[in-house]
């Protein structure tokens, strides 16, 4: 006799003795279907009494009512209904709340992952059901078995969130929020429903909830959103944000990353790094401040008109001009550019079309004294009541405030003029520029005036050029202190610069040689 035909007693008396493994009892429901038919019910209630109901969070994942109404109906499952599910136990106690280390978290929806988690085991089937998408179960759940809107996952995620993670309809979110769902109410991560789906890029879903959100706590989230909306590179969302008011343009966004580089600015910086002039202009026409700045710890604080010059935007240059008021940082802005035209050897390259533009709008070729200052100190608090200011231990970057002229003659690139450069040409000589060539050639030696005029040009010159010998050679010791015996290697150009200016320099304290500056032909 075999044992599909053994009467249906038998069966079930011959399953109670088999070991609580439901791998067991599931192989033996599998060999045909008068056995699955008889120990369905035994199936289910033994995952239900001992392998904590898993068919019914397999059947919410996975988006299966039948399994999960046999769960319920075959199985006696019991699925909690109450909107406190994850922060009170079923005795009434409070759960306590577990931290995640910082360094295994990443990014979530624009920020840092969740930072925090009720201490459970596993979601609520309605939080996974509406996570997956399955709006079948989700109904289901509310309607039948009555589960109340108003829970939360692990997570502290309510089903609004789950919902726009799962991409579920209009409908079923405009049912959440026809059930007071508390979409305005932060969760213990800092989430929220509209700042999920501003960085989703569902505008529909944006307006929505816009319209849904009550305007006392509305600003927070709209502020969150945008920025969010901006690093995920939803540009229509972010301006709708934008439009609806309530966005504070002059913030610091989250860091995000670009490759193996991580990167944190404005949103005015965010639309320069991505080369988007169309994005800039209209933050800058709705209250963007192109002199916001950035590491406040630095003398000369960032601003994105630095990272345009850095990028070799001529357009985004040429627009951020107009719009920055800040002398000492168009200044900065300038010997930064012409550290990186020095590399080119193209006069119509974009590094080179860089520094043009910002001499031809008149930006200033030298720091002032004033200018050379540390940043302001940094408060800090210590102790109720108590606030210290702090100045950072590297306040002043090497370099920091080196004109645009040292950097053209550093790389031997003497092509930059300018009236405000530091030559004989320059404004800070012209009050008292000789009026006669520096040269000895055509001088009548009768006349010693004009002998005294010609030594005095040659002086000045002559200064000038020992002073960018004494920076360059500056310059090279340094070089040489940093790279040791990679010297040859490392500080070669410098080097020869520094060698190719020392033929030139004649003075030596008052003293100054005269025979060059006579004609071969004299």
């Amino acid at each position: 006799m075999s044992f599909d035909s053994l009467p249906t007693e038998t069966i079930l008396n011959i399953a109670s003795f088999l070991p609580p493994f439901l791998s067991s009892l599931s192989a033996l429901t599998q060999t045909s279907k008068r056995l699955y038919s008889v120990l369905e019910r035994t199936l289910y209630t033994e995952d239900v009494q001992h392998h904590g109901s898993s068919s019914v969070y397999w059947a919410a994942s996975r988006g299966n009512l039948a399994v999960l109404r046999k769960a319920i109906i075959l199985g006696k499952a019991h699925i909690p209904t109450r909107g406190d599910y994850v922060s009170v136990r079923d005795d009434g106690s409070g759960r306590r709340l577990g931290h995640i280390p910082q360094n295994s978290r990443g990014f979530f929806y624009g920020k840092i992952a969740p930072q925090a988690h009720w201490d459970i085991d596993k979601d609520h089937p309605i939080c996974l059901a509406t996570r997956n998408g399955h709006e079948h179960l989700v109904k289901f759940l509310l309607d039948e078995v009555g589960c109340s809107p108003q829970i939360r996952d692990r997570q502290d995620f309510c089903l609004l969130s789950l919902a726009i993670m799962g991409g579920l309809s209009e409908v079923m979110i405009g049912t959440f929020l026809y059930l007071r769902v508390h979409h305005y109410v932060r969760s213990i991560n800092g989430y929220c429903p509209l700042q999920i789906a501003a960085y989703k890029g569902d505008r529909n879903v944006v307006e929505f909830l816009l319209a849904s959100t009550p305007p006392d706590y509305v600003e927070e989230q709209i502020q969150h959103s945008f920025q969010c909306a901006l690093l995920a590179k939803q540009i229509p969302v972010a301006l709708l944000l934008l439009d609806h008011g309530g966005v504070n343009l002059n913030c610091s966004l989250a860091r995000w990353a670009e490759g193996r580089n991580a990167y944190m600015t404005t949103p005015l910086g965010w639309a320069v790094f991505h080369e988007d002039l169309d994005l800039a202009k209209e933050l800058l026409d709705k209250g963007a401040d192109a002199d916001f700045t950035m590491q406040r710890e630095l003398a000369v604080p960032r601003r994105v008109l630095f990272d345009a010059v850095e990028r070799s935007q001529v357009e985004m240059v040429k627009f951020l001009l107009k719009r920055t008021t800040n002398r000492v940082a168009c200044t900065k802005a300038l010997s930064l550019a012409v550290e990186r035209a020095s590399s080119s050897n193209d006069p119509t390259s974009a590094k080179n079309k860089v520094v043009k533009i910002l001499l031809e709008n008149g930006v200033s070729c030298n720091f002032e004294e004033d200018d050379i200052q540390p940043p302001s100190p940094i408060p800090q608090t210590r102790g109720p009541g108590v606030i210290v200011c702090k100045y950072p231990i590297k306040h002043r970057q090497n370099g920091e405030f080196m004109p645009p002229i040292v950097h053209a003659v550093h790389a031997g690139n003497l092509r930059l003029k300018s009236s405000k450069m530091p030559t004989p040409e320059s404004a800070s000589f012209l009050a008292k520029k000789p009026t006669v060539p520096p040269t000895y050639e055509g001088v009548d030696f009768d006349d010693n005036v004009a002998i005294h005029n010609a030594r005095d040009a040659i002086i000045r010159e002559q200064w000038v050029r020992s002073m960018m010998a004494r920076l360059v050679g500056e310059e090279l010791g340094k070089c040489y202190a940093r790279e040791g015996v990679n010297h040859f290697e490392k500080c070669g150009k410098l080097r020869e610069r520094y060698l190719e200016l020392l033929k030139d320099r004649k003075i030596k304290g008052y003293l100054f040689e005269e025979k060059n500056y006579f004609s071969k032909s004299s």
